[in-house]
């Protein structure tokens, strides 16, 4: 018997009170359910009743109760087989609002007890469906409410169907007894992915479709209101990247999707907060791991890199992005140039077209157009003395003593500044090159723009010191901790951030993080300097500013970095 028939057969039985619990887990589509299957079946099959759907929620005493099954009377009332009701509800709801007073629903609660008893008592051949009887938390109310909705069924010709989460109830012997029938309400994932993608007609296609089915039987996703809320996001990106010449929107889209419905998953249903997914390492022993990260690997995997600007996105709808694709590696759609150098996709070539990629190839190294990245143009080399090597291309395109040449005199100058992602995982890519001497001149290039790199992240950082500490603090702490960084800080314009440019909260914590760096000796001793010269410019400036909260903490700091003997 399948749920609906369930249900119909409590509220024709006669013999006790048709008081119905329907229960399922948060998030499970219960509501869905109703609203959309069983609503319309009633309807249908008691066409003489009127069916009312009513959330409990905010339900603070049981005249809150009473007042709202009222209100709901007039309020639905367009939908009453009653054409008296229907009209009255329309002629008095106009009368009020006319008069500026709010409507029915705010005047119910001003009527006389009698007279709203005598509605209440005379309520006839209506269903009541009450959600949200779970959030309801005061459980002596929950009671009042169950007592008082079997006492309606029992009297009158009302039907009555309580949605909830069972779990949460905790109800007593006593009062479980209201309920002829209790129909446990679970949805299967097919069920789930129809309803997904009956919702958002056209964003899935039978890909995307499967690929959401085995992702929510992969981790047992049962929760369709965390669900709905994860493809909301995904919709919004599916366009933007709609957008983006050239990229792989097929596959760039399951990557997305995947990604969007784990984070949901682990933060909507999980509760795990974006620290945590921050935090994670896959790198940890498996037995030093916390049961969050355990559950954080088994969601995301032991490969995943936790992007901050899709972590903002999914929790606030803010689309900090510059170039999603770059940033989230998402797959282009390859050149012919891109396929000759791929040892899968070059068979998808004629020899023409890889005669094509190759000649491109030989314009970037010879860096007749506009600048690459140093690992674009070691890879391009790489494959060149590669294909040479074994007779792939013949030697009037390009020689080996050419290309030799060209590593030898390439410099930094002759490449873009690495990007955040290359200067943290260059490394990995050493290790790649087959020919030795690139290998050589690919190490000694890296390495020198990788201080450029730090030495202008450095600066950055210093410049936006000046403006605020609070700013630029958290970066200081995790990247210098242990490092000199100091020594490129101007102490005049420090001092000038200190007693004029900084909040009092900047200067605090400023002066708490410098007496803690310097409390023992693991401070880096090249800061030295900086250090002495920036107490005695304190001690030379505090005897001539006025008091003030900035002040004592200064004060403290200049005595703390004398107590120390720095």
């Amino acid at each position: 018997m399948n749920i609906y028939n369930r249900i119909k057969s409590v509220f024709d039985e006669m013999s006790f009170p048709p008081v119905v619990l329907f229960s399922g887990r948060w998030g499970g589509g219960k509501t869905y359910h109703i609203k959309n299957t069983i609503i319309p079946n009633l309807r249908k099959d008691y066409s003489s009743y009127d069916v009312f759907y009513l959330s409990l929620y905010g339900i603070s005493n049981l005249d809150e109760f009473r007042d709202k099954v009222i209100s709901n009377l007039f309020v639905d009332a367009e939908r009453s087989t009653s054409k008296l009701l229907s009209q009255l509800a329309t002629t008095i709801d106009g009368v009020f609002k006319s008069q500026g007073v709010g409507g029915i629903s705010s005047v119910v609660t001003g009527l006389s007890g009698i007279y709203k008893f005598s509605v209440y008592d005379g309520l006839n051949e209506k269903i009541f469906i009450f959600d949200d009887l779970e959030r309801l938390k005061d459980k002596n109310l929950i009671s009042c409410i169950l007592g008082e909705a079997y006492n309606l069924a029992e009297k009158n010709k009302v039907k009555i169907l309580f949605i909830a989460n069972d779990d949460e109830l905790n109800l007593d012997d006593d009062v479980e007894k209201v309920f002829s029938d209790r129909i446990s309400y679970v949805m299967t994932y097919e069920e789930i992915t129809d309803i997904i993608c009956g919702i958002h007609k056209g964003l899935f296609d039978e890909g995307l479709k499967a690929n959401l089915l085995a992702l929510l039987r992969k981790l047992e996703i049962e929760n369709i209101r965390v669900l709905k809320r994860a493809v909301i996001r995904f919709k919004d990106v599916n366009e933007r990247i709609n957008q983006i010449e050239n990229l792989d929107v097929k596959h760039s889209k399951l990557i997305l999707l995947n990604h969007i419905v784990r984070f949901f998953y682990l933060i909507g249903e999980k509760k795990l907060t974006k620290n945590d997914l921050l935090d994670y390492s896959n790198v940890l022993p498996v037995n030093d791991k916390t049961a969050s990260q355990e559950l954080i690997e088994k969601t995301l995997g032991s490969f995943f890199d936790a992007n901050e600007c899709l972590l903002d996105f999914c929790l606030t709808g803010e689309y900090k992005f510059v170039d999603i694709a770059k940033e989230l590696s998402l797959p282009m759609n390859d050149s012919i140039f891109i396929k000759s150098h791929s040892p899968a996709k070059r068979l998808e070539l004629s020899d023409d077209e890889f005669f094509e990629g190759v000649n491109k190839s030989i314009d970037i190294i010879r860096l007749t157009g506009d600048k690459v990245s140093l690992f674009m143009w070691v890879d391009v080399c790489d494959s060149l003395l590669e294909y040479l090597s074994f007779n792939a291309i013949p030697s009037k395109m390009i020689t080996e003593d050419e290309i030799f040449g060209m590593i030898d005199k390439i410099t930094v100058d002759d490449f873009l500044v690495l990007t955040e992602s290359e200067f943290s995982y260059g490394d990995r890519f050493i290790s790649g090159c087959k020919n030795q001497m690139l290998y050589n001149k690919f190490h000694d290039i890296y390495l020198i723009m990788k201080k450029k790199y730090s030495e202008s992240k450095n600066m950055e950082i210093i410049d936006n010191l000046y403006l605020s500490w609070c700013d630029v603090a958290e970066l200081v702490e995790i990247n210098y901790q242990y490092k000199q960084f100091f020594n490129n800080v101007s102490v005049d314009k420090l001092m000038l951030s200190l007693f004029s440019n900084w909040s009092t909260k900047d200067v605090a914590y400023f002066c708490t993080f410098i007496n803690e760096r310097y409390e023992d000796d693991n401070y880096p001793k090249e800061e030295i300097d900086f250090v002495k010269k920036l107490n005695s410019k304190l001690a030379g400036e505090l005897p001539n500013v006025d008091s003030s909260l900035r002040v004592y903490y200064l004060t403290r700091l200049n005595l703390g970095l004398e107590k120390f003997n720095i």
